[in-house]
């Protein structure tokens, strides 16, 4: 299956980097509840499910920002897409932006099916894959890092909870944010960062599904959803280190 999502994710990271040399992707397509979609976005959304439908076509249970839940054949595959994360960083020109493909086979239709991911950083050409034999970036094998790093990633904007910076405050954690959430969720997946952390309830499950999948291989990472791991709502998560993600929730909840 990897080999698979790779594809999809490479032909994907082509729409994204054919349109971020030819700039214009910032129109506005489509205003919703809680996300913009422009003209990258959808491009991006397009390639991505003509890949999949190209590469799956026995059939899945696909699930996208852009185009929502599509459905064919027979749905043996539970997939998972960001077409483009971090689309306000690819609008900026600020070469941060992922585009994320996390699957696997449709047994519980939720995260926890999720085993294997691509993350595709288009503007650097940088590769994570994760799949049974663990995570690799640019074919070569990756170790979690299981030291304290001090760091926490936490998504921030014009509006965020004061918590995003005081629990990690309180923890004596620095703070930074990338403004691409896949990939900081990943870092933290793979103990980069101590602390990955938003509470905003504006991430996908599609979002965190490859962090997941490379957590699964990390044995010192934990992750907490506050509303579990259906995939039909948006998402509120704390993960990282267990000793960190332990004393966050505490403070979360308080």
């Amino acid at each position: 299956m990897i080999g698979r999502l790779y594809k999809v994710a490479e032909r994907t990271a082509a729409a994204v980097m054919k349109r971020y040399r030819e700039g214009g992707g910032e129109a506005v397509v489509r205003r919703g509840d809680v996300d913009v979609t422009r003209l990258a976005d959808q491009e991006a959304g397009e390639a991505a499910l003509s890949a999949l439908r190209e590469e799956f076509p026995e059939g899945a249970y696909v699930v996208s920002e852009e185009s929502g839940v599509v459905r064919w054949g027979d749905e043996r595959y539970l997939i998972l897409v960001d077409p483009l994360d971090g689309s306000e960083n690819f609008i900026a020109k600020v070469p941060l932006f992922a585009v994320a493909v996390a699957g696997g086979v449709y047994k519980e239709g939720t995260l926890e099916d999720v085993k294997e991911a691509v993350l595709y950083l288009p503007a650097t050409e940088d590769v994570y894959a994760v799949d049974g034999g663990g995570v690799r970036l640019n074919g070569a094998s990756l170790s979690p890092v299981q030291s304290p790093r001090g760091v926490a990633l936490v998504e921030l904007g014009a509006k965020f909870p004061r918590e995003h910076v005081e629990i990690p405050q309180a923890l004596g954690l620095k703070i930074r944010s990338l403004g691409c959430a896949t990939y900081s969720a990943f870092l933290a997946a793979l103990g980069y960062v101590d602390l990955f952390i938003d509470l905003r309830r504006r991430l996908g499950p599609w979002d965190v599904a490859p962090a997941l999948a490379a957590g699964l291989h990390n044995p010192a990472y934990q992750a907490w959803l506050a509303d579990g791991y259906a995939l039909d709502r948006r998402v509120a998560v704390i993960a990282g280190k267990k000793p960190h993600v332990q004393e966050a929730v505490k403070l979360a909840q308080t």
